[in-house]
């Protein structure tokens, strides 16, 4: 019996609390309705939990998106996330945006210190391929015959070559990304914020 009681009056309390609450949407004619209950196929646009006592707001249901607002919304989500990890790396590393400048001349002088390295290198396999060839001609005007390991020798020094060529332009263009990497980085100290990025549907 005490136990029938107590679930009598849990019911009355939530029907009671639900009596309290009042919810405010907009109908098919765009006119604003508020009542005890919300049509289930108005959830969808969004509604307004006030309370029925006060008027009191007390909770906003946005209205549930459609699938290209969502994919909007997300890219929008992304873009903040990434801006907000860019800004967390940024602040992580430099104190002051001198430091910034610092790193960049750290970097090129890393990048010009291979470049060096390799056009070094560069400039004794065309010493070694000139001579090769000189051999080569030589044996062509007295009517000898290239031996296989001249022949490769050949090859191989190319090879080399065309691979330190390749090499050094791909540290010109690791000098070119790491100044507008840098100057990224400088954009996102000075600037210190993201936008919101919120759409307007």
């Amino acid at each position: 019996m005490v136990i029938a009681v107590c679930l009598l009056l849990s019911q009355a309390a939530r029907v009671e609390a639900a009596d309290t609450r009042l919810y405010r949407y907009v109908n098919a004619d765009g006119s604003l309705v508020i009542s005890h209950t919300i049509p289930s196929d108005k959830v969808a646009g969004g509604y307004d939990v006030i309370d029925a006592a006060s008027g009191r707001l007390l909770e906003r249901i946005p209205a549930q998106l459609t699938p290209e607002q969502l994919a909007i919304k997300q890219a929008n989500d992304r873009e903040r996330q990434a801006c907000l990890d860019d800004l967390d790396r940024v602040h992580s590393l430099y104190s002051h945006e001198k430091e910034i400048d610092r790193a960049l001349e750290e970097a090129l002088a890393s990048i010009d210190s291979r470049i060096k390295n390799a056009e070094a290198n560069l400039t004794n396999l065309r010493s070694e391929q000139k001579k090769l060839e000189r051999e080569a001609a030589q044996l062509e005007r007295t009517g000898g015959v290239l031996s296989e390991i001249l022949v490769n020798n050949l090859e191989r020094t190319q090879i080399q070559i065309d691979t330190l060529d390749g090499e050094i332009a791909q540290r010109h263009r690791e000098k070119v990304g790491a100044r507008e990497r840098f100057a990224e980085d400088r954009e996102i100290f000075l600037n210190g914020n993201c936008p919101d990025m919120v759409a307007n549907f």
